[in-house]
């Protein structure tokens, strides 16, 4: 029956596949057994290196529903309102810059961060894995006390700045504890630590941050419009990470307006700047991985090999007295003999003192002083 359905549906092309199944059966049937057997072999090859894993199943026995994504339909209405407001959205939050503004902003910032790319110049303090100068790592830390004059300078970049860095975020808030304006600035800080802070403790801290900034009579009240609040209030039940993302972005347009400009006016700012670290970067050598004490120590080998061929010298000075005197001692053999015996024996004390070396308290290694006895 599946070869009548074949035939059927292969009917104008018939005769075609009976005479190409003909053709094949005779060239097989013309093959040597060994070419048939080679050939079944290789078949039996690719199958099993291709057959598909005990887990899968096989594609023969599977339902083709299964594989088939049920959607609900859209209707076209639908559609078309949802491609709409799309549409308005991107209208309406489309920015419009020309390309020679942008070009011309980029190369400004590129300009402005120059100081501060290893790449682009020599930074201050110096790269510790180049030089032997490890400033970096103890004036390069979160917080400390006497910031550089890079880091100082890079707070009046731009608010996001000085925000960025907890030594900045230290120094403005001393400013503002001055100018009665801490509030924001709290806030901010709050926001950032339930955005860092494990989830079982979002709702204690929301809670926490409602209470002191937006509750009505609050003792750290921020400034923030009705609609803000009011949202807030409601996402309070169910409170996530970013449910203060709106009353943030408020709060630090208003810091960019307000306090910001002011601390970089002020005379804390300046004095801050006056008093910082201005490090000098330092060069690295040619061969910056070679140390000083690896040169030492090569100098020091080398005079050790100076050292060493003077004993040889001094050696073969003593042999030649020992020959000598064998000539002149031949009437008395047993006294040339311990001549030579104790020759030999001051040669071999001589080289081994001078070879004995020692650490004085700086790490310079001193050579002791010869003991030489010439009889």
């Amino acid at each position: 029956r599946a070869l009548d359905d074949l035939k059927k549906k292969l009917i104008h092309q018939w005769d075609f596949v009976t005479m190409q199944a003909e053709a094949q059966f005779r060239v097989l049937k013309d093959r040597k057994k060994t070419d048939k057997t080679i050939i079944d072999s290789q078949e039996r090859a690719f199958w099993r290196v291709m057959r598909p894993s005990p887990d899968e199943a096989s594609i023969l026995e599977m339902d083709i529903r299964h594989d088939m994504y049920t959607y609900r339909p859209m209707k076209r209405e639908e559609a078309v309102k949802r491609r709409l407001e799309y549409l308005q959205h991107t209208l309406t939050n489309r920015v419009r810059t020309k390309s020679s503004q942008t070009h011309q902003s980029l190369c400004a910032f590129c300009e402005l961060f120059t100081d501060y790319d290893p790449f682009l110049g020599n930074c201050s303090p110096s790269n510790p894995w180049l030089t032997s100068d490890t400033d970096r790592w103890t004036l390069m830390q979160p917080l400390v006390d006497n910031p550089t004059q890079l880091r100082v300078r890079r707070w009046s970049f731009s608010c996001k700045e000085l925000l960025s860095d907890p030594t900045g975020i230290s120094e403005f808030m001393k400013f503002c504890k001055a100018d009665f304006s801490t509030e924001s600035l709290h806030f901010y800080l709050h926001v950032q630590e339930i955005r860092h802070c494990p989830l079982a403790q979002i709702k204690q801290k929301a809670d926490a941050v409602y209470r002191e900034h937006l509750a009505p009579n609050a003792p750290q009240e921020v400034n923030i419009n009705n609609t803000i609040r009011t949202k807030i209030i409601k996402q309070l039940e169910n409170p996530y990470r970013e449910m203060f993302i709106e009353a943030e972005k408020h709060i630090v347009e208003l810091m960019k307006k307000n306090s910001y400009p002011r601390f970089i006016q002020s005379e804390h700012y300046r004095n801050l700047l006056q008093n910082a670290l201005n490090p000098l970067p330092k060069k690295p050598g040619i061969f910056h991985f070679v140390k000083d004490n690896y040169l030492r120590l090569s100098s020091s080998s080398s005079d050790e090999e100076y050292d060493s061929d003077d004993q040889v010298r001094n050696i073969d000075n003593i042999l030649m007295n020992i020959s000598a005197n064998n000539i002149q001692n031949k009437a008395q053999p047993l006294i040339g003999t311990l001549v030579n015996t104790t020759a030999l024996a001051t040669a071999v004390v001589a080289m081994n003192s001078a070879s004995m070396q020692s650490m004085d308290g700086d790490g310079k290694r001193i050579s002791l002083q010869r003991q030489t006895i010439m009889k």
